[in-house]
C-alpha cells in the first residue's frame, strides 16, 4: 500500500513538474521576443509610459512582415492573446520587469 502510494506521489510530481517546465519555456520565448520587439519598434514611443503590451499576435505579424525571425514554433499551443507585459521606467523607457498573461494548453 505504501509502494503505491509512492509510486502515484512520484508520478504526479513528474507531471506537475513538466506542467511548469513548459509554462517556463513559454515565458522565456515571450520575455525574449517580446523585449526585442518592444526595443525595435516600441520604445522611440514610449516616453513617459508606464507599460508596454506585446501580444503573441503582434509578434506573429512582424514575422508575417518579414520585420523579425521568431522562432514562434515554441508558442505554436498559445493563443493570439498570450501576452508579456513590460513595466516601464518613466524617465528613460527602460524594461523595470516583466509580466505575463498566458493562454496555452
Amino acid at each position: 500500500m505504501k509502494k503505491n502510494i509512492i509510486v502515484m506521489m512520484m508520478l504526479l510530481m513528474l507531471l506537475v513538474s513538466g506542467c511548469f517546465n513548459k509554462e517556463e519555456k513559454y515565458k522565456k520565448s515571450l520575455n525574449d521576443y517580446g523585449q526585442d520587439y518592444y526595443n525595435k519598434f516600441m520604445k522611440k514611443y514610449a516616453t513617459g509610459v508606464d507599460e508596454a503590451e506585446i501580444e503573441l499576435k503582434m509578434l506573429r505579424k512582424a514575422n508575417q512582415a518579414k520585420l523579425t525571425t521568431y522562432d514562434l514554433k515554441k508558442l505554436e499551443k498559445c493563443s493570439d492573446s498570450t501576452k508579456v507585459i513590460l513595466k516601464l521606467n518613466n524617465n528613460d523607457s527602460s524594461i523595470k520587469s516583466v509580466s505575463y498573461k498566458l493562454n496555452c494548453r
